[in-house]
């Protein structure tokens, strides 16, 4: 994709800054919310041209994100495979973003936003 949609970054970016939580727990209601915000987006042509277009492989992987059911006791391996998965969706946005990159990280090594811990 060219640039993520606005609800991806989101996912991302609270999956990054929270990454003990690899993925995120939905309640019903969530899910009905989600479900409505995925169609809106399927449904919506980019206006300009800049936007990606979201194929429907992109809604179910995120929707399988979204819905699937969070680690009961997450290991050192699923931890090790979240941090190798997370500097992968990185280093796509440093070379995709290089300026934006700049702005969020600076030039930390530490992958937070800002510079932080």
């Amino acid at each position: 994709m060219k640039h993520l949609p606005l609800f991806l970054a989101a996912v991302l970016s609270v999956s990054l800054l929270h990454p003990g939580e690899a993925k995120p727990i939905l309640t019903p209601e969530d899910r009905q919310a989600w479900v409505l915000c995925l169609k809106r987006v399927k449904m919506k042509p980019p206006c300009c041209g800049a936007c990606a277009v979201i194929t429907d492989a992109d809604l179910k992987s995120l929707w399988n994100y979204l819905t699937a059911a969070p680690e009961k006791e997450p290991g050192v391996k699923s931890r090790e495979l979240w941090d190798l998965h997370k500097d992968k969706l990185l280093e796509e946005f440093k070379r995709a973003n290089p300026e934006r990159y700049l702005t969020l990280y600076g030039n930390s090594r530490d992958k937070q936003p800002g510079g932080k811990k």
